[in-house]
């Protein structure tokens, strides 16, 4: 099974919307995660929004929220019937969306509010564009998150793309226009053009007679008349000349067959011998822990983060708010909406408030030994708010241990800029 590429969109022409300085097209993970897990909602919620992913030049690919063979069509091509049916459905969905996102900015808690803005937006649309698509039946939404890039942009485009269309009223037709007939004057004179008809008939009747005469039809009593029937051509010698050629070409094809059945059979060549074993050199001790290792070990012990079978570790300094994002097999992810999942933990999660920075800022995700389930995992990090940086990029460096195998990497991410990706494991 694999995830199919719905649409390619672009942003030209249109405005991403968003709470803060962040867009609400980057915060998909965040979305897709909360609707997830959420007590009142749940994944027929969360597989309404198709994953964009923007490149460089503000192209959108919209990928199919779920795995599945069918390929994804727009709703506007299917039958009338089985547009209310999607569109009923769909509607369903975003009153339910719709309705949790209110509640959440009624509460007191800052991170709610900011999480039901962000649900609210991602239900904006364009105008006059193919939003809603459907696969195995179920609404699925593209251009999620933007409007169009007008003075005035409308706001209810996707109450009336869900909104099952009422049919057109059909006006019964017109009476018919009745008149009344007085009287009906019939024309009895004679006219010489009646002989037409005449001539007509017989010519009809001769033409028949010679083509039942040209097919050979008999007729009792021994007339004739009607029993000619020509005499077959003969072949012509030049027809006959070639029926021997062919004759004669078909004979050498044989014989040339023959021939070629007889002459010996092609020899592959021997393979070359194998090449010698490569001879693997003896393995050199581990060298001594790294400062930068060193730093990683002080910082999350500091901060009370435990280490298991999997350790993941963020590190970058200044007060920035950055984000350590796990994202598992089975498509969850570990990150300061969800803090556990797939068997692992997120224990740490720095500057997150700016009453408790950290000067020494860590975010720790961990696995104990035998927890972790077996695929593939991917690790990001996003900055969530740049604070005394701004928008300028903020260095980062992540290292990953699992068991005696240690990687580290380092990079930047910038506030407006999404989440970066750093890498990816396998765990059998």
């Amino acid at each position: 099974m694999s995830r199919h590429v719905i649409a390619e969109t672009t942003l030209g022409g249109l405005r991403p919307v968003g709470v803060g300085q962040r867009r609400t097209l980057d915060a998909w993970d965040q979305i897709v995660a909360f609707l997830e897990h959420d007590g009142q909602l749940g994944p027929d919620h969360a597989a309404l929004f198709a994953e964009p992913v923007v490149d460089e030049n503000g192209v959108v690919e919209w990928y199919a929220p779920r795995d599945s063979e069918s390929e994804a069509v727009p709703v506007s091509s299917l039958p009338e019937a089985e547009q209310e049916s999607v569109r009923a459905e769909a509607a369903r969905l975003t009153d339910a969306i719709s309705a949790r996102a209110d509640a959440l900015r009624e509460s007191m808690r800052e991170e709610d509010k900011r999480l039901g803005e962000t649900l609210a937006t991602a239900l904006f649309v364009p105008e006059d564009t193919d939003v809603l698509y459907v696969q195995d039946g179920r609404p699925v939404l593209v251009n999620w998150g933007t409007l169009k890039d007008v003075a005035a942009p409308r706001l209810s485009v996707l109450d009336e793309v869900v909104r099952p269309r009422a049919p057109e009223p059909v006006r019964p037709p017109p009476p018919p226009i009745l008149r009344r007939i007085s009287r009906i004057l019939v024309d009895r004179r004679w006219r010489w053009w009646n002989l037409l008809w005449v001539l007509f008939a017989l010519l009809v009747t001769a033409i028949m007679a010679l083509l039942l005469w040209g097919c050979a039809l008999g007729i009792p009593f021994g007339n004739t008349f009607l029993s000619y029937c020509p005499q077959p051509p003969t072949l012509s010698d030049d027809l006959a000349a070639e029926r021997r050629r062919g004759v004669e070409l078909q004979a050498e094809i044989d014989r040339l067959e023959d021939q070629l059945a007889d002459l010996p059979r092609c020899v592959p060549r021997e393979p070359p011998p194998p090449p010698p074993p490569r001879v693997v050199p003896e393995p050199t001790p581990a060298p001594a822990p790294t400062p930068e290792e060193s730093e990683f070990d002080r910082r999350r012990e500091e901060a009370g983060g435990s280490s298991g079978d999997i350790t993941v570790t963020l590190i970058w300094d200044g007060d920035s708010d950055l984000d350590l994002v796990a994202r598992c097999p089975d498509g969850s992810q570990i990150d300061y909406t969800q803090r556990s999942s797939c068997g692992g933990e997120l224990d740490v999660d720095a500057n997150n408030q700016s009453s408790s920075i950290m000067p020494s800022p860590v975010e720790n995700v961990f696995w104990p030994d035998g927890e972790a389930a077996p695929g593939v995992y991917r690790v990001f990090v996003d900055n969530y708010e740049g604070r005394s940086a701004g928008n300028a990029p903020v260095p980062f460096q992540v290292r990953v241990s699992i068991g005696s195998d240690v990687q580290e990497f380092s990079g930047e991410v910038a506030e407006p800029g999404g989440a970066v990706p750093v890498t990816e494991f396998t765990i059998e």
